[in-house]
């Protein structure tokens, strides 16, 4: 599969991806996935979009974790 953004020719591999979904951070794990090694586009395709969907709605959660949460809103100036 070529890459829309560059070109590139794409490698299927098994990744990661979070989200915001209704308001909460969401990260599913073990997603099949084209990814392009030169620019980082990735995507999935229609099934692999449908079971990450079933997941977030009605899967058991794996696990959860705190993370931090940054903003560039009101940061300070680069020196």
């Amino acid at each position: 599969m070529e890459c829309k953004v560059c070109l590139n020719e794409m490698e299927k591999k098994k990744v990661d991806t979070s989200f915001w979904q209704d308001s909460q951070f969401v990260v599913v794990q073990h997603i099949d996935a084209h990814e392009c090694p030169i620019c980082g586009e990735r995507v999935y395709d229609q099934e692999t979009t449908a079971k990450i969907l079933h997941a977030v709605t009605h899967g058991k959660v794996q696990k959860y974790f705190q993370t931090p949460v940054y903003s560039l809103e009101e940061t300070m100036p680069l020196m």
